[in-house]
């Protein structure tokens, strides 16, 4: 979880609780379905996720 720290919580001033939830939900939303991961073989985590569900 230091990765959401350092690319997100600590750049960010958020003034509450809301604005934290909100920035969150949307840096997850980006590293799971738009950022590309060296130990995916350079795939997204979402696809690896739903390719592996359907072949289950």
């Amino acid at each position: 979880m230091s990765t959401v720290k350092y690319e997100n919580v600590y750049l960010q001033e958020y003034a509450d609780g809301i604005s934290l939830y909100k920035g969150l939900k949307g840096y997850f939303e980006f590293y799971n379905t738009r950022q590309l991961h060296q130990s995916l073989d350079y795939g997204k985590a979402y696809d690896n996720y739903y390719k592996k569900k359907a072949v289950a």
